[in-house]
């Protein structure tokens, strides 16, 4: 059997080990409900001022050109997961959640309470969004 050359393997090896780290930093930062206050706190104190009427994750939507290269990252990733979230779960929202208002998680909540009547992809892509931080 032929010995295989360990640094050939090397870059792939670190790169695999390094992906693997942000996703699970990325993954507990969100669980911990913490993570756009954490990745974004400059921008969030720079650019977002509490106003009332925008939320933080609008807002840095909104000013997205004006993002560390971190921050923009996460927003990024959250959007795309939102889209996924949205599309998996529009039907059933629309069908079980229509009179819940989207501000102040009353529809993330109505999805959760109403679990076991989601349509599989929806029940799946709920599951897979991080709890809400507790207040």
């Amino acid at each position: 059997m032929k010995s295989v050359p360990r640094m050939k393997f090397t870059p792939m090896i670190l790169a695999t080990a390094l992906l693997c780290g942000l996703a699970t930093s990325a993954n507990a930062q969100d669980k911990a409900g913490g993570g756009l206050g954490v990745v974004c706190k400059a921008e969030l104190a720079s650019l977002c001022p509490s106003d009332g009427k925008t939320g933080p994750f609008v807002c840095l939507t909104q000013n997205q050109t004006k993002l560390g290269p971190e921050c923009a990252t996460y927003v990024k990733t959250a959007e795309e997961r939102r889209a996924k979230f949205r599309a998996a779960c529009e039907t059933d929202r629309a069908k079980l959640c229509k009179d819940a208002d989207a501000k102040g998680g009353k529809m993330m909540q109505c999805l959760r309470d109403k679990q076991a009547e989601l349509s599989k992809p929806c029940a799946e892509a709920v599951a897979a969004l991080p709890m809400p931080a507790a207040k």
